[in-house]
Order: C-alpha cells, then structure tokens, then sequence
C-alpha cells in the first residue's frame, strides 16, 4: 500500500493499541501537527496506522529539527538532528534497532562524541539472523 494524499491534522487521530487511528480506522497518509503561531511543527507519514516514510520535525523558525525514514514494524536505519542554527547535531544509523554508528556535534561544530558498533561484537550476528528472516 503507498501512502496516499490524505493529510490530517495531529488533532484528528487517536491511537488504537500501537496503531494511529482516523473515525477508527488505522490511518494512511500524513499526520501533522502546526505550532500555536500556525506555522508546521511536524509531519510523520503513515501506512495502516504505523509511521513508514519520511518523518520531519521543524523548529518553529522553520529550521530542519529532525528527520528519518521509518520502515513500518523496524527502528529508522538513519536518523538526523539539527540545532537551531541549522548545524547538525546528532547522525545515527542503526540495523534492526541495533546502533551501528552514531555521532554528535557541539553547536558550534565540534565533535563531542561518537561511536561504532565494534567489528567483534556478537550483535553483528544479531544482525545478519535478522536479515535472513526478513528476506
């Protein structure tokens, strides 16, 4: 199913269990939200009620907060964060919900911590298990 053009307001839409609902049908399209000043907060789209796509939050200047590709039932394999000046604070990629690389930035640039999943570590295994039964 692809996401269609439907897009609703935040306001609209309930969960039911896991799942985000319109009238009490699990929702596709866009779910968004607007701060009080009207201008857009976040979009988050959806498929059956989860989110699956591209998922942005903005400050309310309109600056890029966040963003990420969810992939219905799995953790995003890439996340990206930036302070309000429009540097990049944090980047994240993960595999199956595991944290493969992540790093992040002081908001003035400078590198304040990373890291990397090591090349011994058994969740590597972990990984590849998870990758045959998905295939």
């Amino acid at each position: 199913m692809s996401i269609n053009s439907n897009r609703v307001k935040d306001d609209l839409l309930d969960y039911e269990g896991d799942a985000l609902s319109l009238d009490g049908v699990p929702f596709s399209g866009i779910c968004y939200s607007e701060y009080p000043s009207g201008n857009l907060k976040e979009e988050f789209n959806y498929i059956e009620g989860f989110p699956c796509g591209l998922c942005q939050q903005w400050y309310e200047d309109g600056q890029l907060k966040f963003e990420y590709v969810a992939i219905k039932g799995q953790a995003p394999n890439e996340y990206l964060e930036w302070f309000e000046n429009g540097r990049l604070k944090i980047r994240k990629k993960s595999d199956f919900g595991v944290e493969i690389e992540y790093s992040e930035w002081a908001e003035d640039g400078s590198l304040i911590a990373e890291r990397r999943l090591a090349d011994d570590s058994p969740m590597w295994k972990v990984i590849d298990r998870l990758k045959k039964v998905k295939s």
